[in-house]
């Protein structure tokens, strides 16, 4: 994307993509005046941490073995017998001890350690981080590699540790991938269209679940609508998944985000909308009308970030409204929101209410 993403907003992004929002919102990165991606996540996992230290670091119970005179928990006799434990008055012991040093709590230490050595990151936050992991002593030193996330169960309760742990993958995804690369920068994945794509498509799901709670907001596969179904090999066919359905009482919306350059192709130095984007979406459409109800007129909806200029158009084909739409990603959040809350007003699917 030639246009910078504010950092700020970059956040909500990833907030609402991860169906964090609430979690993200108990970070505070108004203060955060860096243009790098990096610093974002230092400030973030520095002041998540500080706040967990607060709160009381996640603890579970870890099963300790260990040769002992005072006997407690479960008794190895035969282990015990073969180290001739017993001849010392000792016994081989398996309990249960309660303690912070559990794998969420070593990743997020791990990842401030690899923060606080990053050349890349700001001086004043790497000697944050330093003194996080200084303040986290009964957590043990872990390697941050691809294996660190694996295996971590966290109760239902504990949601602002999961908004912490998606930081902590995503800071060791983009490492990754530099390595792999044979880089040692850090890479900013604003710049990769792939996964830009994805969490726009994500974020706009979330978003509109959020503020539209009357309605069912999914992502959904659509059936060919084909005649004499018995007598045709189906599978053969391509499978049909929105990126985003709105189903309300009164009407259904089909949301496809773009996550591209532009929102025009050029043919003979003449500008259109992309054919490809449009054949999809009004196929989706097509198709959805054999299940009659509020889908027989399903309304279509393309969803651009704002490149060089700005788009609203609205037609009308075959029965169907069909909008094509970019969303200025530049703006204050509180604007983006707005924005995005309008195009969906005419289809009075009744939103949230907002403090």
């Amino acid at each position: 994307m030639s246009t910078v993403i504010p950092i700020k907003n970059i956040y909500y992004l990833l907030s609402y993509a991860w169906d964090q929002l609430e979690q993200g919102e108990l970070v505070d990165v108004n203060s955060q005046d860096s243009t790098e991606l990096l610093d974002l996540f230092a400030d973030v996992l520095g002041k998540g941490t500080e706040h967990i230290i607060r709160r009381g670091l996640e603890q579970n119970y870890i099963d300790i073995t260990e040769a002992t005179t005072a006997i407690r928990g479960k008794i190895q006799i035969f282990p015990s017998a073969r180290h001739m434990l017993f001849e010392h008055g000792k016994a081989l012991c398996t309990y249960d001890q309660m303690t912070v040093d559990t794998k969420a709590n070593q990743v997020i230490k791990a990842t401030l350690k690899y923060l606080a050595s990053h050349k890349d990151v700001d001086s004043v936050l790497r000697k944050k981080m330093q003194g996080l992991v200084r303040a986290l002593p009964d957590v043990s030193d872990k390697r941050f590699d691809r294996f660190a996330l694996r295996g971590i169960q966290l109760h239902r309760n504990n949601r602002f540790y999961k908004f912490l742990l998606n930081v902590c993958e995503l800071v060791l995804e983009q490492t990754l991938v530099t390595e792999k690369e044979g880089g040692n920068r850090f890479r900013d994945f604003v710049r990769d269209e792939h996964r830009m794509r994805r969490l726009f498509e994500r974020f706009l799901k979330n978003f509109y679940k959020h503020h539209l709670p009357c309605c069912e907001v999914k992502s959904e596969k659509i059936n060919w609508w084909v005649d004499n179904e018995i007598d045709q090999n189906i599978s053969l066919l391509p499978s049909m998944t929105t990126d985003i359905s709105i189903r309300g009482n009164k009407k259904t919306l089909v949301i496809d985000a773009k996550f591209k350059q532009s929102v025009f192709q050029k043919h003979f130095n003449k500008s259109s909308f992309h054919s490809d984007n449009l054949y999809q979406l009004f196929s989706y459409l097509k198709n959805m009308e054999s299940r009659g109800g509020v889908d027989a007129s399903a309304s279509g909806m393309l969803i651009y970030p704002l490149v060089n200029e700005s788009v609203q158009e609205d037609y009308k084909i075959h029965g169907h409204d069909l909008s094509i739409i970019t969303i200025d990603l530049t703006l204050e959040w509180s604007e983006i929101e707005k924005s995005l809350l309008s195009f969906v007003e005419k289809y009075q699917f009744g939103l949230a209410k907002t403090a």
